[in-house]
């Protein structure tokens, strides 16, 4: 898990997406997974959609 860890980063803790800063916590986690290939491309783009 230290491998993920290092990957994702600890932005996400307390994160809830009610704020600007929290969905910003939540865009690192979302780049730094798919920069480290945990999702694949097509998972990433989703995040993009609205």
């Amino acid at each position: 898990m230290s491998g993920v860890r290092s990957v994702l980063g600890t932005d996400l803790l307390g994160a809830r997406g009610a704020t600007d800063a929290d969905q910003r916590k939540i865009d690192r986690t979302i780049v730094r997974g798919c920069a480290g290939g945990v999702w694949s491309k097509d998972e990433c783009s989703k995040h993009d959609e609205k």
